[in-house]
């Protein structure tokens, strides 16, 4: 959901998530407790997606970028973390 459509939530554990079928017989994902979930913008989301790219490809200069793309850079905290 986040790195496709940009919906973040931010508690979602198997008690607060169902599939259910709709009135043609199609499953639906059906998110409980509201609380806690925002639609991230398209430059925050494709930062969001760059930086995880990052991470898990280890590519130093891509988190960065990212990083400061989301306005913090955590590419010093990131790294800190790892050595």
């Amino acid at each position: 959901m986040i790195f496709r459509a940009g919906f973040v939530h931010s508690d979602p554990h198997p008690g607060n998530l169902f599939i259910r079928k709709d009135a043609e017989g199609q499953l639906e994902l059906v998110l409980l407790d509201h609380g806690i979930y925002v639609e991230l913008s398209e430059s925050t989301r494709l930062a969001n997606t760059k930086f995880w790219r990052g991470v898990l490809s280890q590519d130093e200069q891509m988190i960065k970028g990212a990083s400061k793309e989301l306005g913090a850079d955590l590419y010093e905290l990131f790294t800190a973390m790892i050595t």
